[in-house]
């Protein structure tokens, strides 16, 4: 293909819808996870990743979930014991991510919790094949990258980075015990009252309170907020004919066009890289709910999507609120 300043838009509208709809039409075993994946990797490189930060990358997704499936399956019948080790390795999340807040370990490890205990503990899934088959959808996720980049050379991503003013940072030993304790009462009590957006609403508040720059924190909450509704904004044409059972190549057409339509205005808007994935992300699991359900279950699904990341947005901005540092002791940890 010829090199073309467009062609990194093409990349992250074309592959990932692409993918979705491969999936839904041979099937999957976590479906959506994949393409959003993939997404999140147009986002990340500008240039084809190097295949060992793949494998890395996959080996970490790997070994953090079999630990936390093993957990999980071997006190299926101590959930107290559990919930306990549960709270530990929050913690150690959010320690890594005062020290880095782009930490991959941490971000994965906090993920990966999530997902194992909605599957096993609200779901009642045997979770010992989870962790294959993150593995296998994130080396399928690489693997497309290089495809992409190949189909659809050079290019550049327009978005800038996303610029936070110096805030004071949350280093107290309390601060990281009320935001653990926060992430967790809320997957605890979320699962327990057996919702069903109780995955998405416990990863969005940890990805709002988990930064240790507060200024961040609230960036995040208002940006999850605005991106969701621009990408459900621009989801509806395919999501309206899912919903009227539209021949299913219409509808992919249409989706690829939706995405490319979504680019170009994040892209004259100067969005940030961290809104890009937000955006991309959250259009492909809209996507998902869309052409997977029928008639109007999906538009009603999707709107309580909408409401469930909100919930889990307002709680984020108030556990912010509740640690918010002292300012004398504040300044004195950064001098």
């Amino acid at each position: 293909m010829f090199r073309s300043p467009a062609n990194a838009l093409l990349r992250l509208s074309v592959l990932p819808i692409s993918f979705l709809f491969w999936q839904q039409t041979f099937g999957s075993d976590l479906p959506a996870f994949g393409p959003m994946l993939l997404a999140l990797l147009f986002c990340l490189c500008q240039r084809s990743p190097a295949p060992m930060m793949i494998i890395k990358i996959g080996i970490v997704l790997f070994i953090s979930a079999w630990i936390q499936a093993y957990i999980s399956q071997s006190l299926i019948n101590n959930p107290m014991v559990y919930y306990g080790l549960l709270f530990v390795i929050l913690y150690w999340c959010m320690h890594r991510a005062r020290e880095n807040p782009s930490d991959i370990l941490s971000t994965l490890m906090l993920i990966t919790l999530v997902l194992v205990s909605y599957f096993n503990r609200q779901l009642g899934i045997d979770v010992s094949q989870l962790p294959g088959q993150l593995f296998k959808e994130l080396m399928l996720a690489g693997l497309l990258t290089y495809v992409g980049f190949i189909l659809f050379p050079g290019g550049y991503m327009v978005a800038v980075a996303a610029s936070q003013p110096h805030q004071q940072v949350h280093s107290e030993i309390w601060h990281l015990l009320l935001k653990a304790l926060a992430i967790f009462t809320c997957l605890w009590g979320f699962i327990s009252l057996d919702l069903s957006q109780s995955a998405i609403m416990s990863i969005t508040l940890a990805n709002v309170i988990k930064d240790p720059n507060p200024i961040g924190g609230k960036d995040y909450g208002r940006r999850r907020l605005l991106t969701t509704a621009v990408g459900f904004m621009f989801a509806m044409p395919p999501l309206v004919l899912a919903a009227i059972e539209v021949n299913l190549v219409i509808q992919y057409g249409i989706s690829v066009v939706s995405a490319m339509a979504m680019g170009i205005y994040a892209f004259s808007r100067q969005a940030s890289n961290n809104s890009l994935q937000l955006l991309y992300s959250g259009f492909v699991i809209l996507l998902f709910k869309g052409i997977s359900e029928s008639g109007g279950d999906a538009l009603y699904n999707d709107f309580i999507r909408l409401v469930a990341i909100l919930t889990a947005v307002i709680i984020g901005l108030l556990v912010l609120i509740l640690v918010q540092p002292n300012p004398v002791k504040a300044n004195e940890h950064l001098k």
